[in-house]
């Protein structure tokens, strides 16, 4: 059943209707409505001039074509402005959840409205005119989606944290004490014949290097940012044989590779999810590396070699029941992000891995036959990402590379408004690199004129939202 809707020009006075809950089959659906036409549009839906429904409160209503056949018996929520979601008069229709009869109420509703401009909503429409209305500021915004897209528990952490608006409160801190300095500035500015004292240069100077301080150390921890918001790119390699296949099975924890003896069973990289510890590891087992002649192996290690390339964490797997692989070791130098895991402890170990094992410290002996060492590799994992020293700087973090970008601008012209200071010590020109510095970090709460960037941003989210 296609919706249809009477073309209007597009306004952020209009009504706007959208539906909240996915398409499909299930106990119920939502449709939100938000503007100032939401109650004389629901009046008419049911049928009801007189209705005078409370703030907060749940209706039960039946919907009447005009016809008078039932499309649906909804309960229906009302939040007046600026007490709602968008901060303006919003209605919320919870009905029965099968797809033609949603398209049925909100055909329905589309038609009741149409005298008063009612029109279908803009993906991200309903959190724009949050921000727009004061309900939510940039960061917020955007934290509701990441709030939606979160895949593990660091990013919902992180993206809550968001939402309740610490990540905004830093920045304006940051901007309150910007501006302060920027207010001393500007008094010599307008008294030119009296120079900065040099008493008055060093407390601007501790003020903007404790700000550029805590930006630089929040951009220490971009690839940690990445890891919470995107996942681990985690490649699995090693010989054939090595238990590589195993390990992603009792990690995932059921046989999700096939596991044989035969070497070159693995000829393709194979991808999983895993949810680690809090962590979102993308796992990828790929073809055991060695010297063969075989056409379709030879691309499957091919193939191993470019995940290498890419991975953010890579888990190398021995076999330290057998002899070590004459081509070992895979790397030179070393990989900065590599864990390299002792397999088949449970067996003898050969002696060609023995003077590794006692050399290397923190070895990490594991048995995919019995668990052994499985647990211990969450921990070991979190400390080669850097994940817990993320965890324990909490001054300011930065996951959104929006954000990430201001902030590099924001330090860059800290940097050289501090360099100003010691070599040009002009109010003028220590103004001017200041100010740069205050615009990012406006950007990123939305303090500026950014038609543009709210087009951009929230079209990337869903319809209803």
């Amino acid at each position: 059943m296609a919706i249809t809707s009477t073309t209007v020009a597009i306004s952020d006075d209009d009504t706007i209707i959208a539906m909240a809950t996915p398409v499909g089959h299930g106990a119920i659906s939502v449709i939100r409505l938000s503007g100032s036409k939401v109650l004389p549009i629901l009046r008419r839906a049911i049928s009801d001039d007189t209705w005078e429904p409370k703030p907060m409160h749940a209706y039960l209503k039946t919907l009447k074509d005009s016809q008078g056949a039932i499309v649906d018996e909804v309960l229906i929520t009302y939040y007046a402005n600026p007490a709602s979601y968008t901060g303006e008069d919003t209605m919320e229709l919870s009905g029965h959840g099968g797809i033609f009869v949603t398209q049925k109420v909100l055909q329905h509703l589309l038609d009741c409205g149409a005298s008063y401009g009612l029109r279908l909503a803009q993906a991200g429409e309903f959190t724009q005119r949050a921000y727009m209305n004061g309900k939510l500021d940039l960061t917020q915004a955007e934290a509701v989606m990441d709030v939606i897209s979160a895949q593990s528990d660091l990013a919902l952490q992180a993206a809550q944290k968001q939402l309740g608006g610490a990540f905004k409160a830093q920045i304006m801190q940051y901007q309150d004490s910007l501006l302060e300095v920027l207010a001393q500035l500007e008094a010599y500015i307008d008294f030119p014949d009296e120079p900065l004292a040099p008493d008055s240069l060093a407390k601007i100077s501790a003020k903007v290097s404790h700000i550029k301080n805590a930006i630089a150390q929040a951009l220490q921890f971009k690839d940690q940012s990445r890891y919470v918001r995107e996942g681990v790119k985690t490649a699995l390699i090693g010989a054939p044989n090595a238990g590589k296949s195993s390990l992603l099975n009792t990690l995932v924890g059921y046989e999700r590779a096939i596991v044989s003896d035969i070497q070159g069973t693995t000829r393709d990289t194979i991808e999983e999810s895993l949810r680690l510890d809090g962590m979102l590891l993308r796992l990828i087992d790929t073809a055991g590396i060695r010297e063969s002649e075989d056409a379709i192996e030879k691309q499957g290690i091919e193939r191993s070699h470019a995940v290498i390339e890419e991975a953010d964490l890579i888990l190398e797997v021995v076999d330290v029941n057998s002899a070590k692989p004459v081509d070992y070791p895979w790397f030179e130098g070393g990989v900065e992000h590599k864990i390299t895991l002792y397999n088949k402890s449970d067996l003898p170990i050969h002696k060609d891995w023995q003077d590794e094992l006692n050399s290397t410290e923190n070895a990490h002996l594991i048995s995919c036959a019995n668990s052994t060492g499985i647990e211990e590799i969450k921990t070991a994992i979190k400390a080669k990402l850097g994940l817990q020293d993320w965890l324990n700087q909490s001054e300011l973090i930065a996951t959104n590379k929006r954000h990430q970008d201001h902030l590099k601008e924001s330090l860059k012209f800290l940097e050289q408004t501090l360099d100003a200071m010691q070599n040009t010590p002009e109010a003028e020109w220590i103004s001017f690199e200041l100010r740069e510095a205050l615009a990012h970090l406006g950007e990123i709460v939305g303090h500026v004129d950014t038609e543009d960037l709210l087009g951009k941003l929230f079209s990337a989210f869903c319809v209803g939202k």
